[in-house]
């Protein structure tokens, strides 16, 4: 009996060695069919639908034109302030947000102009950034702005949490709501 078992053990090890199917091992199952991706390649779908279809409309902000000239964006939800901070503001762009409390995020859009908006511009966008606050009823509200390349998520935060890393300036200002002729319509190029 002893002989047959160092038989059978010296049996599988060479099998295994020469990478054959040991003796008496029952074959793996055979899988038939065909490979199929979890998703459809990219280019099996057609063209890309043109911008601003491919995102929520929750998502997308409230623009105003500043009476300087300056563009605006206010972010409408949590969701959509972090949309409007950490993808679509640029790094050269300002960032407004009213101090410890909650609110939209607010940028002054910037671009790639040399010229800088004036304390008057500053103060304008402040006071709506206030203004689309829970701080809106209040007296006069502390809002903090930098520039957005300043401003980061933490790590695993929720939506529409920001953290400003540098640079932070706070102007005093009473809350005001944009006036009507300062809304932008869609179809105005930015």
């Amino acid at each position: 009996m002893l002989e047959q078992e160092r038989r059978a053990a010296f049996a599988l090890l060479s099998a295994l060695e020469e990478g054959r199917r040991p003796p008496g091992a029952a074959a793996p199952p055979v899988r038939t069919g065909t490979l199929t991706p979890a998703r459809p390649a990219r280019s099996t779908l057609g063209p890309r639908p043109a911008g601003k279809e491919d995102v929520p409309a929750k998502l997308l902000p409230r623009r105003y034109r500043a009476r300087e000239g300056w563009e605006v964006w206010v972010g409408k939800t949590n969701e959509g302030n972090d949309y409007l901070t950490h993808r679509l503001a640029r790094p050269e762009d300002y960032w407004f947000h009213v101090q410890g409390s909650p609110g939209s995020h607010v940028v002054l859009r910037r671009g790639k102009a040399t010229d800088e908006p004036s304390r008057d511009a500053l103060r304008e966008v402040a006071s709506w950034t206030a203004f689309f606050s829970r701080q809106r009823t209040s007296g006069t509200v502390p809002v903090m702005y930098t520039r957005k390349k300043y401003v980061r998520k933490p790590r695993g935060a929720k939506p529409g949490l920001a953290e400003v890393m540098r640079d932070e300036k706070t102007i005093f200002v009473k809350p005001a709501e944009p006036p009507e002729s300062a809304q932008m319509n869609e179809e105005e190029p930015a």
